[in-house]
């Protein structure tokens, strides 16, 4: 795949995931499916179920941008007595060749840069459950196999706090978030994306 980065490949092969597309959702097992499983399966009820998950974590993050220097400030509480947390600039509005779709189909939410190690970094958990991580790295040029140029304006980061990815008993979303790289962009939405529940706060909802 073009879009493919090397932290893609180490979390498909977390998974065991050799194929696409493939999706799970708070990486909590979807009754009679499992914890990955094929997009084309589900149900609304299995996603609003997924959805529902009450959040084991709070979040909330700073984004800055200096030049092509990413910095995001993470802080947030859990009960958990370990956590990770991973950040991740995506980009959407890519006009590139997609199998059965031409060669201008519009890709959204591709993995531009990640800003943690794939498997995230470890959360130091303080008095209270209290955690703070100071993140950053370099926006690249060009990213993937395809060299797709990099556009600030259409990226966003968006921060994971979850358990390790290397066990199958750790590997739940705790809370996630995103917002977009550059205040005020209007990034390219995906078209047919579920809407959240009544009552779930869409920054508060495990993704």
């Amino acid at each position: 795949d073009d879009f493919t980065l090397q932290e893609s490949k180490d979390i498909a092969a977390a998974f065991g995931v050799n194929s696409a597309p493939m999706m799970c959702i708070n990486r909590t097992s979807v009754a009679g499916q499992g914890l990955v499983w094929n997009p084309f399966s589900a149900t609304a009820i299995n996603l609003l179920g997924c959805y529902a998950t009450a959040a084991k974590a709070s979040l909330d993050f700073t984004v800055s941008l200096d030049a092509d220097s990413v910095i995001v400030n993470v802080t947030g509480a859990t009960e958990q007595t370990a956590a990770r947390v991973t950040a991740i600039l995506i980009q959407s509005g890519i006009i590139a060749k997609q199998s059965s779709g031409g060669n201008n189909y519009s890709h959204n939410n591709a993995p531009v840069l990640f800003l943690t190690p794939s498997n995230g970094e470890e959360l130091v958990i303080g008095e209270g459950g209290a955690f703070s991580a100071n993140l950053g790295g370099e926006i690249p040029a060009t990213f993937g196999d395809g060299n797709f140029a990099t556009d600030v304006n259409n990226m966003e980061v968006v921060v994971f706090i979850h358990g390790a990815i290397n066990s199958a008993s750790t590997r739940e979303v705790y809370n996630a978030d995103k917002k977009t790289l550059v205040q005020g962009s209007e990034v390219i939405k995906p078209a047919n994306v579920l809407p959240a529940p009544a009552g779930i706060s869409s920054s508060r909802r495990d993704i």
